[in-house]
């Protein structure tokens, strides 16, 4: 959700600084194996949110690329043993990550500028 909500200011020093740590800290996920973490032991929620993340951000590597995708394909095997009462939020970060569209920056108009 970092690489999300900094890709906003990412032509302001702090924001870029930040953004590429969270690039740096994604492809560890990746380079560590990830993926193969059994899914007993991560969140699909967080996950989406990584997968938010890297679709706003501004021409994605293609390990990031790789990672977001795993990422997806990996929850879509277990999207009905999500618990009754957490689904509705998790589709939610789901479409999301699938398709940002209007978590972009710039999608509806210009966004402010910092002052």
């Amino acid at each position: 959700m970092t690489l999300w909500s900094a890709h906003f200011s990412a032509k302001e020093p702090y924001f870029a600084s930040l953004t590429q740590q969270g690039v740096r800290q994604a492809h560890k996920l990746y380079d560590n194996g990830y993926l193969d973490v059994s899914t007993n032991q991560r969140l699909a929620f967080r996950e989406y949110g990584t997968c938010l993340g890297i679709g706003c951000i501004q021409s994605p590597d293609e390990k990031l690329q790789s990672l977001r995708s795993g990422i997806i394909d990996t929850w879509e095997k277990y999207r009905s043993s999500t618990p009754s009462d957490l689904q509705p939020i998790v589709e939610v970060m789901r479409a999301a990550a699938l398709v940002p569209g209007t978590s972009k920056a710039g999608y509806l108009g210009p966004e402010p500028e910092l002052t």
